[in-house]
C-alpha cells in the first residue's frame, strides 16, 4: 500500500500558507481602504477649511472698508453685446432719433409703379424704402495663364494678380480669419458654414489657412509695440495666464495710443526688457550698460570689466550667449545684471528714451527707467492697516482722504496746468508723504 501520508502533510502546510497570504492580503485591503478613507475626509476637510479661511477674509476685508475676493464667472462669447451690459444701454425712446440708412452704401435701385395708374394721376416722386441684405455665395475664379513659347524653345506665362496667394481667394480668407478669430467661431462650426456655402476646402487646408503665413501679422504687431514705446509714458502690469496646461505670465504694455500683451513663461526684468524690444532681443556693452549696472550695484567692477572685454557691437541672443561664456561670467547674480544692462543699453542705442515714464505697481520686474506708481495701490498699503486705537485709525483715515484730494487736484491740473498750480501740487504731496 502507497503511504500518502507525506504527501498530505506537505499538502496543508501548503494550505496553511494559502489561509495566511489571503488574510494578510484581506487585511491589507481593509488598511488601504481606511487609508483611502482617511485621505479622502483630510482633503474634504482642507477644502472646507480654505472655504472657511476665505469667508473670514472677505469679511474682514468688508470691515476694513475693503472688497472682497471678486468671484469671477466664466467667460461667455457675448462679449459686450452680452445681457449682463444690457443695463447700461439708453433706454428705448429716451436718445434723439436719427436716420441709420444715410450711412448705408447703397447697391441697387430698383423704381416700383403702381399697379393701375389712371389716366388723369399727376406723378409727385417717389417714397424711398431701404432694405437691407447680404449675398453669402461663392464667387470662383479660373486664371486661364497664357503659355507663349519663345523662338530659343523656352517658355513665358502669365502671372497670377499679386493678391492671390493660392487656390483661395483674399476675400474668403479675410472671411475665414475674422469668423474664427473676431466671432469665435469653432472650426468644425467654420468648416461645416463654409461647405453649406458651397466652398470646396478640406479640414487640413482650413487648419492652414488659419496658422500658416501669418508673418505680416506678426510683423504689424512687432511694429505696433516698436512705435507706441516713443509714444511717450508706458503704462505695465502682468498676470497669471496658461497655455497648454503649462502655466506662465502676460505682460501688459501700452499708453493712450496702443495696447500689446505678449505672453512668455517668465515675468522677470530680463523678460520686460526683452519684451520692450520686440520678437528680436539686442544686447550692447557701452557706457549706458556701466551707468545702468552701477545705479544697481555700488561695487563697479563688473560694468569696467564688461566695457574692457566688449567689443561694444550690437548681439543677437546667440552671440550674447557665446559672449558670456568666453568672458568667464559664471556668478548668476552678475550674470542677470549684465544681461539687464545690456538688454537696457541696447534699447537706448535704438532710440528709445532713457528717461521715458514706467508706471504701474511696485513689482520690481519693471524697474528700469523713470518709474512712477500707481495711486490705487499706494492708497492699498493703508487700506489694509489694521489700527490700534481710534486716533490711529482717524489718522489713517486722514492719510487715505488726502491721497485721493490730491490725485483729483492732479488731474484737474492735466487739464489745465499752471506754475501756481504746481506749486501747490508739490507742498501738498510733500506734506502729505512726509507724515508716512
Amino acid at each position: 500500500m502507497l503511504d500518502f501520508t507525506g504527501f498530505f502533510q506537505e499538502l496543508n502546510k501548503q494550505k496553511d500558507l494559502i489561509k495566511q497570504l489571503v488574510e494578510q492580503n484581506q487585511r491589507l485591503t481593509e488598511e488601504n481602504l481606511s487609508l483611502k478613507n482617511r485621505h479622502d475626509v483630510a482633503l474634504n476637510t482642507i477644502s472646507f477649511l480654505q472655504d472657511e479661511i476665505q469667508k473670514l477674509k472677505d469679511e474682514i476685508a468688508g470691515l476694513k472698508g475693503q472688497k472682497p475676493k471678486p468671484k469671477i464667472p466664466p467667460s461667455t462669447l457675448e462679449g459686450a453685446n452680452s445681457k449682463e451690459n444690457s443695463q447700461n444701454k439708453i433706454p428705448r425712446g429716451t436718445s434723439p432719433r436719427r436716420k441709420k440708412t444715410n450711412q448705408l452704401h447703397i447697391h441697387v435701385r430698383t423704381r416700383i409703379k403702381p399697379v393701375n395708374i389712371p389716366d388723369a394721376a399727376i406723378y409727385k416722386g417717389y417714397k424711398k424704402f431701404t432694405v437691407q441684405d447680404i449675398i453669402i455665395q461663392p464667387n470662383n475664379t479660373v486664371f486661364e495663364l497664357e503659355r507663349w513659347q519663345l523662338p530659343d524653345g523656352s517658355y513665358i506665362n502669365g502671372e497670377l494678380p499679386k493678391n492671390i496667394q493660392g487656390h483661395y481667394g483674399p476675400q474668403l480668407i479675410s472671411y475665414i480669419i475674422h469668423q474664427y478669430y473676431g466671432c469665435r467661431v469653432t472650426q468644425p462650426l467654420l468648416f461645416s458654414q463654409l461647405k453649406e456655402i458651397g466652398v470646396l476646402i478640406s479640414e487640413g487646408q482650413l487648419n492652414n489657412v488659419l496658422i500658416q503665413n501669418k508673418n505680416s501679422f506678426h510683423e504689424e504687431k512687432d511694429g505696433l509695440l516698436a512705435a507706441g514705446i516713443l509714444a511717450g509714458q508706458l503704462k505695465v502690469d502682468d498676470t497669471g495666464a496658461r497655455h497648454n496646461g503649462q502655466n506662465g505670465y502676460s505682460t501688459v504694455i501700452g499708453n493712450d495710443y496702443f495696447t500689446a500683451v505678449t505672453s512668455t513663461d517668465s515675468k522677470s526684468r530680463i523678460n520686460f526688457l526683452q519684451i520692450l524690444h520686440g520678437s528680436n532681443p539686442q544686447y550692447l556693452i557701452n557706457e549706458d550698460t556701466a551707468e545702468y549696472i552701477e545705479n544697481i550695484k555700488s561695487e563697479n567692477w563688473l560694468s569696467g570689466y564688461l566695457l574692457v572685454q566688449a567689443s561694444k557691437k550690437i548681439m543677437n541672443q546667440e552671440e550674447w550667449n557665446r559672449f558670456l561664456i568666453d568672458i568667464n561670467l559664471t556668478a548668476e547674480a552678475d550674470i542677470r545684471l549684465a544681461t539687464e544692462a545690456a538688454l537696457f543699453a541696447s534699447l537706448i542705442e535704438n532710440g528709445m528714451p532713457k528717461n521715458i515714464g514706467i508706471h504701474g505697481d511696485d513689482a520690481g520686474q519693471f524697474n528700469a527707467f523713470v518709474r512712477s506708481l500707481c495711486w490705487v495701490h499706494q492708497e492699498r498699503h493703508y487700506r489694509k492697516i489694521i489700527p490700534a486705537d481710534e486716533e490711529t485709525g482717524n489718522a489713517i483715515e486722514e492719510i487715505r482722504e488726502g491721497i485721493w484730494d490730491l490725485y483729483k487736484g492732479l488731474k484737474a491740473y492735466k487739464i489745465a496746468p499752471s506754475y501756481n498750480l504746481r506749486n501747490v501740487f508739490e507742498q501738498k504731496f510733500e506734506n502729505l508723504f512726509s507724515k508716512t
